[in-house]
């Protein structure tokens, strides 16, 4: 059995969120549906700071992995740097920000309940994989993480 790996399951989660933008135009095509006022200033807004947060995310993510070497030394605080202090998955978050800012910027209805979707579908799938390796992986000081911090 191949060996899934962290960054695997998030370049899923980038893929279903392209996927359903991509969907949410094609769905205007075939079922138009009316919009809602364009808000660009606010999704502008929300873009940025979805792509911030994806970012910010993933540097932290890189720049700590050095710290979790030895995985004996792990707590539940060592998870606990940048945006992960407040969000267990800050990139999915991200993700769905950026995804939903866009969808402000259309005034599309369908890439607003796209949107949705794509983080439904990236929650309950790609990131229940993942927590399942870093359980695996990091044991009880993962587990102490998520009870602290339940999204």
């Amino acid at each position: 059995m191949q060996k899934t790996h962290i960054h695997h399951l998030l370049s899923l989660s980038y893929i279903t969120h392209f996927v359903a933008i991509l969907g949410a135009f094609l769905l205007q095509y075939i079922v138009p549906f009316a919009q809602f006022a364009k808000y660009q200033e606010i999704g502008f807004l929300l873009m940025i700071l979805g792509t911030w947060l994806v970012f910010y995310s993933q540097y932290i993510s890189r720049k700590k992995v050095m710290l979790r070497k030895d995985i004996t030394l792990l707590t539940s605080e060592s998870f606990e740097h940048g945006p992960y202090k407040f969000l267990r998955s800050p990139t999915h978050v991200g993700l769905f920000v950026l995804s939903l800012g866009f969808s402000f910027v259309t005034g599309m209805v369908w890439m607003f309940i796209m949107s949705a979707v794509a983080f439904i579908v990236t929650k309950f799938t790609f990131l229940r994989q993942e927590e399942k390796i870093l359980r695996a992986r990091y044991g009880d000081a993962y587990r102490g993480y998520e009870a602290k911090h339940p999204f």
